[in-house]
């Protein structure tokens, strides 16, 4: 299993999107990166009837066209100077539709898509990459990280495990950098008097990834229901040094994570560390 095709969601400004990311991962594993730009046009919206008059309609449409294109130009120009001498190659898409909807849509052409941890002001997750929306979409595991990062932390990775289907895809999906880490420990919150039980699944972990010549521990941690599980992670994260948390998405259905909290949840609302998530 290898990661031969990388998708990357690349904007005008370079604080919204992970291009250095993935330009470098891309290079460590000899992957084909590919860029797609994409930016939404804004209808016009008109505060009085008569403002919404044809030729004022047609006037405010070019200037958002001009907008746009300007903003496709700029997103590909940073992609082409990026990736001008990456050995591994790379290719430029762009589209005009909801981010959202293109980027899963050219997912088909990829194994690994990498988008931004970082949310925007007054934006939907569709008008934007946003990786809660885009891990439910693209059948695809979905790197989210900082934009600031340019680099992936493989020094440490922590898999989140869950016995479910998300997390058992997330493993499987995450081999390739899973081969490239230095220490990886999978971990369970678990209920209390449920350690045997979860004892025995990690077990089962560890020795698929042993099948795969990836050495892992297994840590078992019972649930401390004054902290959540969630915060439990994340601490055990910090205590780990984790580049990288390995989880699936959406366990629960989003409904159910979005008003109750879940793991989902509070993994893409921290800028610590990156996430790789499959559902």
């Amino acid at each position: 299993m290898s990661i031969g095709r990388i998708l990357v969601s690349v904007e005008a400004e370079p604080q919204y999107d992970c291009l250095a990311l993935a330009v470098a991962l891309a290079d460590d594993l000899k992957a084909t990166l590919v860029g797609l730009g994409v930016e939404a046009m804004h209808m016009p919206m008109f505060a009085e009837p008569m403002l919404g008059s044809g030729l004022a309609i047609e006037a405010a449409l070019r200037v958002e066209e001009d907008r746009t294109s300007a903003a496709l130009r700029a997103a590909e120009a940073r992609f082409r100077a990026a990736t001008d001498r990456l050995p591994s190659g790379a290719e430029w898409r762009s589209g005009r539709n909801f981010p959202l909807y293109d980027v899963a849509a050219a997912a088909r052409t990829a194994d690994l898509i990498i988008t931004s941890l970082a949310g925007r002001a007054h934006r939907s997750d569709h008008s934007i990459a946003a990786p809660a929306a885009l891990v439910l979409q693209a059948g695809r595991p979905v790197l989210a990280a900082a934009p600031s990062l340019a680099q992936l932390d493989l020094g440490s990775v922590l898999v989140a495990w869950k016995d479910v289907r998300e997390a058992r895809r997330a493993t499987a999906d995450a081999l390739p950098l899973l081969k490239r880490a230095g220490s990886v420990v999978v971990a369970e919150i678990c209920r209390h008097g449920e350690k045997a039980q979860a004892e025995g699944r990690l077990a089962d972990v560890v020795e698929y990834l042993a099948s795969h010549e990836i050495i892992a521990s297994a840590r078992v941690c019972p649930d401390q229901e004054d902290v959540g599980a969630p915060r439990q992670l994340l601490e055990l994260a910090d205590e780990l040094k984790a580049g990288l948390i390995v989880a699936g998405a959406y366990g629960h259905p989003r409904v159910q994570e979005l008003v109750f909290g879940g793991f989902t949840r509070a993994l893409l609302q921290q800028v610590d560390r990156a996430v790789l998530l499959s559902h």
